[in-house]
């Protein structure tokens, strides 16, 4: 999980201007993500905003989001699914999660490059970003206590989770040394 004000203006990947960015379809016209008062800064309206991004994998959508809002949270959350140039029908099972908003690229951009077009039309929706995989499933009291850490430790910018196989292990690769 990133730290929403430790972030400069622009994402690091300043090699894509705004010209380059894809254009994205959207079923709705999507909220600005921030509320200002006049002379006031833009306050966060969620704590968390969860972005997944897939590629014809709807079934591993559908058990991330599950597991997602499976239990009761204390922080407010904001859940964002951007479907990469598929076509798999994903629109169909997000629309079951009425809290979550649906985005479309109409070519395949990548990890990297998808998660920065919801990064910038989010910049502002909250104090802390989670690129979620899809094909993770989020236990109960997670996203609450890495919001708990980031909270209580304002000198960390960003936080990573353990990850741990369905047999319960570890799983090393996500261990950095």
């Amino acid at each position: 999980m990133v730290r929403s004000d430790r972030h400069p203006q622009r994402l690091p990947d300043s090699r894509m201007s705004t010209d380059s960015v894809p254009k994205l379809n959207s079923p709705t016209e999507l909220p600005a993500g921030s509320v200002a008062g006049a002379g006031t800064e833009a306050v966060p309206l969620f704590d968390v905003l969860v972005v997944i991004t897939a590629w014809n994998i709807p079934e591993f959508v559908r058990n991330c989001l599950q597991a997602l809002f499976a239990a009761p949270l204390r922080a407010k959350m904001k859940v964002v699914v951007l479907d990469d140039g598929g076509s798999d029908g994903l629109d169909t099972i997000v629309g079951t999660f009425p809290e979550v908003d649906f985005l479309r690229s109409e070519t395949n951009l990548g990890f990297i490059r998808a998660n920065n077009l919801v990064l910038r039309r989010y910049w502002n929706a909250a104090r802390y970003f989670l690129l979620l995989n899809a094909d993770t499933t989020v236990e109960a009291g997670a996203i609450d206590s890495t919001v708990d850490f980031l909270d209580q430790h304002p000198e960390a910018g960003i936080a990573g989770c353990k990850v741990v196989k369905p047999d319960g292990t570890l799983d090393w690769p996500c261990r950095r040394s």
